[in-house]
């Protein structure tokens, strides 16, 4: 790292490895159950999502996509399995920004820490948000590990009417310390 410069895919890669190890290593430091995605996860699920043509609840995820949702362990991927959270970094390209994500899955939301609140508008942040929405709540579903969340239990009950996007909210600056300067 180099002092005012920002940080690159690279370093945030390797930042993310070093979590997913201490993640596997410290059990007992890191009590909720959660898999970190590397930087690329959610874009390439993304570019997947949006190249298939056709009703997207029918979805069938190529080999790719699901290691990463039945892990990857020699990257200390975890199996999303019996977790709770998935957590990743989502680049805001417009506003050549970075954002923190984690996807609560039992509450069906996804957590937005913006460390620049100011610097992305609500509209932005939605359209940024939108793929995630839908994309998260079917890779979720065809993961199979979920059954009896309460989003995921009508639909594997034959109740194909609709599964619900997960809904999102950005924490306030209180709760992520806002950055001084550009």
């Amino acid at each position: 790292m180099v002092l005012n410069e920002w940080l690159d895919d690279a370093q945030l890669d390797a930042m993310a490895h070093l979590l997913r190890i201490r993640r596997t290593l410290y059990l007992e430091v890191y009590t909720r159950k959660g898999v970190v995605l590397d930087r690329s996860a959610p874009q390439i699920f993304a570019m997947y999502w949006n190249y298939y043509e056709g009703d997207k609840s029918k979805v069938k995820w190529d080999e790719g996509v699901m290691n990463y949702v039945q892990g990857i362990p020699h990257r200390y991927l975890s199996c999303w399995e019996n977790q709770d959270y998935i957590y990743f970094v989502l680049h805001l390209p417009k506003e050549r920004h970075w954002v923190a994500v984690e996807v609560d899955i039992d509450n069906w939301e996804i957590i937005v820490y913006d460390f620049d609140i100011g610097g992305t508008a609500e509209e932005a942040m939605k359209s940024y948000l939108k793929s995630c929405n839908e994309l998260f709540a079917n890779l979720i579903r065809a993961s199979g590990y979920f059954p009896y969340n309460n989003y995921v239990h009508p639909v594997e009950l034959g109740d194909h009417s609709q599964l619900l996007p997960i809904h999102y909210r950005q924490v306030t600056s209180e709760v992520a310390p806002q950055t001084k300067s550009r």
